[in-house]
Parts: structure tokens; C-alpha cells; sequence
């Protein structure tokens, strides 16, 4: 999901450009799946209830956000996001929405442990950001990614990716 955020000046706090970017992502989502994070090795770590999945969001921008199956670590994934111009900290917002922001960079971060997996939201600051976002996303093997289209079929999308299993799941 992209969300166009307005411009913060270059001497905008960083506080208030974290809060703009956290304000701008939670107005557009629904916090009531989130899944708060709670501190614990270097990071922040959700535990989805019920399950054995945990979800371990980093400490900074650059360090991937980890999908770890407690039961199965053949299951592990891992996702790196984009690249921001200036590394930024992880700042939890009261509802568990974890933002990477700063008044250097020219587009804000946003993660969402979820009880499904996890949302990572972009805010577009203004018209000179990136037109490009890349994710990399380390699968299990055997996994692949499909669309809500493609998984769902077009009446139910949803505009989410899934992963599933390559071997149940085929073309």
C-alpha cells in the first residue's frame, strides 16, 4: 500500500515527520489486527497468539524483518525493506505500528505485525521520491508468492500477497 504523505521541510523534526508517517499509515489501515511488538533482542518481537509464528521487526531500517516458525525453522522467511537515503531507528507507535522515518529521507516506513503476517506500508512525501519501491522477500524453499488474484480469484482481491506452497498450489 502506498499513501501520499504532505512535504515536511528539511528542518522538520524528526519526531514530527515519524508521527506524520505513523498518523498517515494507522488513518489508512485498521489497527485492530495489529499484533503489538514488545522489546527483546535488539528489536522488536510480536507474538501472533495461538500460533507458533513470531514476527521480529528490527531495530533499523536495513536490518530485514524476520518470519520465524518456532515449531519448524524450514519455515523462516525474511524480508528486507527498501532502501531509505539515511538509516532510520524504529519508533512503536501506541497501537504497535513500528515506523522508520526521518527528516532526511524521502519516503517513510511503516510495519504492522498483523495475526496474518505482517503489512509493510510505504508514505510517498512528495513528487521527487522514488517511483520504485523493491522488497526482497527470502522464501522457505517450495514456496512461492501469488497474488490475491492469482490465489483468490479476481472477485476477492484483495490487493494482498500470499505464500504458499509451491508443491499444493500450481498455476
Amino acid at each position: 500500500m502506498f499513501l501520499i504523505q504532505p512535504g515536511v521541510s528539511s528542518a522538520a523534526d524528526d519526531v514530527k515527520v515519524v508521527n506524520q508517517t505513523a498518523n498517515a499509515v494507522e488513518n489508512a489501515t485498521n489497527e485492530n489486527d495489529i499484533v503489538k511488538p514488545s522489546a527483546s533482542d535488539g528489536g522488536l518481537t510480536a507474538t501472533v497468539s495461538d500460533q507458533t509464528e513470531k514476527i521480529k521487526v528490527p531495530e533499523n531500517s536495513q536490518a530485514p524483518i524476520n518470519l520465524v516458525d518456532k515449531e519448524d525453522s524450514t519455515n523462516n522467511m525474511s524480508i528486507t525493506l527498501p532502501e531509505q537515503q539515511k538509516t532510520s531507528d524504529a519508533t512503536q507507535t501506541k497501537d504497535g505500528t513500528i515506523v522508520y522515518d526521518n527528516s532526511d529521507s524521502d519516503f517513510g516506513l511503516a510495519v504492522q505485525p498483523t495475526d496474518d503476517g505482517v503489512k509493510a506500508l510505504i508514505t510517498v512525501k512528495d513528487n521527487e521520491s522514488p517511483k520504485r519501491y523493491d522488497f526482497k522477500i527470502d522464501l522457505p524453499e517450495g514456496s512461492k508468492l501469488v497474488t490475491a488474484v492469482e490465489y483468490l480469484g479476481e472477485e476477492n482481491d484483495t490487493g494482498e500477497v500470499y505464500v504458499v506452497d509451491s508443491k499444493i498450489y500450481s498455476d
